[in-house]
């Protein structure tokens, strides 16, 4: 039986002719073949490029272009780019099997794998009406495998799918029976309108640079490697903005509910559920740095779980304008590094105090802890059961004389009554998230050939 991709090769429009959107041999006259006689590669597109149009991808908005999708994958071999011009409208992905999902392979695609798009316009989008789970993409297979998303939006119409429970997830890296980690990049990527979780990532070796996430159903991005057990590299989430997630009352911007995760240079706002941010059950390791906790409708931070050895560090973060406290509760270790501030101010706050330390937490600060304009109620307060929680040097105003409620097991070796508003550093909305870097739109296929 003839391979498919012969079929494809047999089937490519007379002007393209050829196999994976490249130029066949007998359209090449003898200065094109290679000194040992055969042809050369071209690629539509350019070197290495395969070209989504080429293997009948319409993105009209209403056909389904998955199969043309998946034939343009099996296609690539190793270190290619998959190219998504700018459609008229949108490539839509209808339900295949169970699932209307791309699965992207490392047992089975090739290796160094880059989907490219042309930016803001190159929309994958779920099609309308899907009554069933989904992932857009999802990613298996991940040991020493190389993949990279660039300049697309993933929209997982939200709004136009039927009714059912989900998961409804843009895109996902999981694999529950992954032995090791690979190197997978998400880069200057829009994710939107999930019907549950924007991005999924359960095991280690992702990293999500220059990403927005946003009004997805539960949370903008999950990172969970202890479901697969493959925790390293920790999941790195660089430079991203995740804004106006969780339409219900129990997502976040950014849930770290197991594992291992970082998040450097980033920006939640406008959550919708019951945090900006958490960990839950299972976490190990976690790191916030440089981060801003903004305008989110539950409380700034809080712990879902018991925690026995978990470690979360706050290195440079402020919680400002959100409707709760900041919560650091269960069985877990909290840290403030040397050097570095944690600020909370304006937060919606009641009795328990803005920063508010409980269960068997611990908290360790060498760093500033800073607690301000409280309206009233307590700007710290402390009555966990564990010992030997201590803060360096305190700082609160406008507290309305309540500074402190109490500090059951807690040490604090310096107060300061002062305004502490900001941080240097810690990036604002507009200076995170995709499209703030044009270099890397020049880097499309699309932008080369318009050059």
């Amino acid at each position: 039986m003839a391979s498919r991709r012969a079929f494809l090769c047999a089937v490519t429009a007379a002007g393209l002719a050829g196999c994976g959107g490249r130029l066949n041999e007998t359209e090449l006259g003898d200065d094109d073949q290679g000194a040992d006689g055969e042809a050369d590669q071209q690629t539509v597109g350019g070197d290495g490029v395969v070209n989504v149009r080429e293997f009948g991808a319409s993105g009209d908005g209403d056909t389904d272009d998955s199969e043309a999708i998946r034939d343009a994958l099996d296609a690539a071999t190793d270190g290619e780019t998959v190219y998504f011009p700018e459609p008229e409208e949108a490539y839509v992905l209808a339900q295949s099997g169970e699932e209307p999902v791309i699965e992207i392979s490392g047992e089975r695609h090739a290796d160094d794998l880059t989907l490219v798009g042309d930016g803001q316009g190159s929309v994958i989008r779920v099609a309308d009406g899907t009554s069933r789970s989904y992932n857009l993409f999802r990613v298996v297979s991940p040991d020493d495998f190389s993949l990279t998303f660039r300049n697309l939006v993933l929209d997982g119409n939200r709004r136009g799918v039927g009714e059912f429970s989900g998961p409804g997830e843009c895109l996902t890296f999981r694999d529950n029976a992954a032995t090791g980690s690979g190197d997978m990049l998400v880069e200057n990527v829009e994710v939107r309108d999930a019907l549950t979780v924007g991005i999924n990532i359960q095991y280690g070796g992702v990293t999500c640079r220059h990403v927005t996430s946003r009004d997805c159903g539960t949370h903008g991005i999950g990172v969970a490697t202890g479901w697969s057990g493959v925790h390293d590299p920790s999941p790195r989430l660089e430079h991203c903005y995740v804004a106006d997630n969780s339409q219900g009352p129990y997502g976040t911007g950014i849930d770290f509910s197991n594992g291992k995760g970082i998040a450097e240079d980033v920006v939640i706002e406008g959550t919708q559920g019951n945090a900006g941010t958490k960990v839950s059950v299972g976490a190990i390791d976690v790191e916030y740095r440089r981060v801003r906790i903004r305008n989110n409708r539950g409380v700034v931070f809080q712990n879902t779980g018991e925690h026995d050895g978990a470690s979360v560090t706050f290195e440079d973060v402020i919680g400002e304008d959100n409707d709760g406290p900041f919560r650091l509760s269960d069985t877990a270790q909290y840290t403030v590094p040397e050097g570095s501030q944690l600020v909370m101010r304006d937060n919606t706050v009641d009795d328990r105090g803005q920063i508010f330390l409980t269960d068997d937490a611990v908290l360790e600060a060498e760093g500033d802890v800073c607690s301000n304009r409280t309206d009233g109620f307590p700007g710290l307060h402390s009555n966990t059961d564990a010992t030997g929680s201590y803060i360096r040097n305190y700082v609160h105003s406008a507290t309305g004389g309540r500074g402190i409620r109490a500090a059951e097991n807690l040490t604090i070796f310096n107060e300061d009554e002062r305004m502490v508003a900001d941080i240097r550093g810690v990036p604002l909305p507009g200076d995170v998230g995709a499209w703030r870097l044009p270099g890397l739109l020049e880097e499309s296929p699309g932008a080369a050939e318009n050059e």
